[in-house]
Formats: C-alpha cells, sequence, structure tokens
C-alpha cells in the first residue's frame, strides 16, 4: 500500500513543489486538499507518509518483499480435566512475521498520536502561602491574581503537551442576591511573555461584527467558576484545554502559562487555598532513523 501511495504522491507534487510544502508551516492547509484527491484516507497516515519520503525513503514494491513463512497450527493434547484450549489466532490477524523494511518513524510516531497514547507529567502546584488562603475582592472591575506562572515554554515542550487541566480547592463569598445571573468568581489560563520580574499578558486585536469595532483583548481563557454563593471549601475541576483549545494555537515558545484567581463586580470574592496544575504529554516511543 505504501508503495501505491508514493507512486500517488510523485504526481500530486514536483520536487520543488514538496520542498517548498516541507519548509513552509502555512503549506499544511494545502496539503491536506490534495490529500483529499488521494481518496478517503486518514491524513495522519498521509503527512507521515510525505514526510518519510522528504526524507529519502523509499517503499518496497510487493515484488520486492519476501513470501511469507507457512503458518502452520499446532494443538496442545488436553487431558479431561484440563480447561479447553484457547483457539488459534485467524490468519487475518495472526501475527506479522513477514520479513521487510519498518513502517518510517514519521509514520509512526503518528500513529501513537491518533491513538492518543499520553502520559502525565509531574503537575505543577499553586503558588500559594502554606497553611493560608488568599482573597481576591472585586470592588467593582476585574480583580485578578497570579496563582501560578510556568517557566518559559519551550520548543519541545509545546511540541509533546497534549492538554493541562487547572484543579483548586476553592470557594466564593457564600451569597448571591440573583442566582439566574451567572457567577463572577473563576479560575483563567492566559499566556505571558517579558522578563520574569514584569511579565505581560498577551494581548490581541478581535474584530467584533456585532458593533463593527476592533478591540484589543488578553490571550487568557476561562478554566473554571466556583459553585455559586457558598462559602465551603470545595475541590473544583476545570476545564480539559486539549490539541484542538486555541490556547495551543497562540502559545508562542518563551511564553509563560499564568494561572489567576478572579472576581469581578462589586462584594464578588475569590478565596483559594491550594491546587494544582495537571499536565498530559503526548507518549512517543523510542525511535532510531
Amino acid at each position: 500500500m505504501l508503495k501505491s501511495l508514493a507512486d500517488a504522491f510523485q504526481s500530486l507534487w514536483s520536487g520543488e513543489d514538496a520542498a517548498q510544502d516541507a519548509t513552509d508551516p502555512y503549506a499544511v492547509p494545502a496539503r491536506l486538499k490534495k490529500y483529499e484527491r488521494l481518496g478517503h484516507l486518514n491524513p495522519f497516515l498521509l503527512e507521515g507518509l510525505f514526510r518519510s519520503l522528504l526524507r529519502g525513503y523509499t517503499p518496497p514494491s510487493p515484488a520486492e518483499l519476501p513470501p511469507p513463512p507457512p503458518t502452520t497450527i499446532t494443538t496442545a493434547p488436553r487431558s479431561p480435566t484440563s480447561d479447553p484450549p484457547t483457539p488459534p489466532l485467524p490468519p487475518s490477524i495472526a501475527p506479522n512475521t513477514t520479513p521487510g523494511p519498518p513502517l518510517p518513524p514519521e509514520i509512526v510516531l503518528l500513529i501513537f498520536r491518533h491513538a492518543s497514547f499520553l502520559r502525565p507529567a509531574r503537575p505543577l502546584p499553586l503558588s500559594l502561602p502554606p497553611n493560608q488562603a488568599i482573597a481576591v475582592l472585586s470592588r467593582g472591575p476585574k480583580a485578578t491574581h497570579t496563582i501560578l506562572s510556568t517557566p518559559p515554554l519551550t520548543a519541545p515542550q509545546l511540541a509533546r503537551v497534549h492538554s493541562i487541566q487547572l484543579f483548586t480547592d476553592s470557594h466564593d463569598q457564600g451569597y448571591v442576591s440573583d442566582r439566574g445571573a451567572g457567577s463572577y468568581s473563576w479560575f483563567e489560563i492566559g499566556l505571558v511573555a517579558g522578563p520574569e520580574d514584569d511579565p505581560q499578558v498577551r494581548t490581541r486585536m478581535v474584530e467584533h461584527p456585532e458593533d463593527g469595532t476592533v478591540r484589543k483583548e488578553e490571550l487568557v481563557w476561562r478554566s473554571h467558576e466556583n459553585r455559586l454563593g457558598d462559602n465551603r471549601w470545595d475541590t473544583r475541576v476545570g476545564k480539559t484545554f486539549g490539541p484542538e483549545d486555541e490556547l495551543w494555537r497562540e502559545a508562542r515558545e518563551g511564553d509563560r502559562l499564568v494561572v489567576r484567581a478572579c472576581a469581578q463586580f462589586p462584594m464578588w470574592q475569590n478565596f483559594v487555598r491550594s491546587g494544582r496544575l495537571e499536565w498530559a504529554e503526548w507518549w512517543e516511543p523510542a525511535l532510531r532513523y
């Protein structure tokens, strides 16, 4: 199959086009359009094959593969008291012992990603005083307090990270006048840049078609709210920010992730005494290229 796909790739790309696609990070959508012309095949497989072909991989033709060894099935004799024998695997799912070149490493890695093989990384505890809670009080405008700041993100980290999720032991002020108006005691995760002693939340310009304005907005995303109108400590579980979330499309090498406790409008408060930010990373096998 890889041989026929490789031949099909040759009909879609000239050497010059392939080299340009490989170096242009914005060429991926164009490649996806070309993949559609190869049929309804998994884009992970096609992207892996594209990268391996650029590296110089040449899949063998069927004629170049040695024939598979004959399949023999032996059944051990059973005694009247033994358990029933395990039926042999049918040939369609029997272990493949056909000699031949292995799959390209690029395809192997993408297969593991498509299967969502993950490994947990060490959780990051919130930066809070020991045995003390902090309180964020709003007198009207949005009030925030940073309770976690990660070291600068590296390119390998951004390539490996699959998702993050925030957990807090927290509560709000314990009362609300209008339960139907929603909660204004919450936690958010954002991206900051700049020197460690004066980091600034990154911003972007966002167009609002409803009123035709363009406004500057911070690169922050809500994780979760506190339980509404309840002053008992409660373990709150935040949103999982996975591979498709906007956070990872905006994150750049050198950015820091920050967790902020927030409250907005008069008398709203946010109390937090502990918590952690959990990470999950893509698991990848050790491969030799």
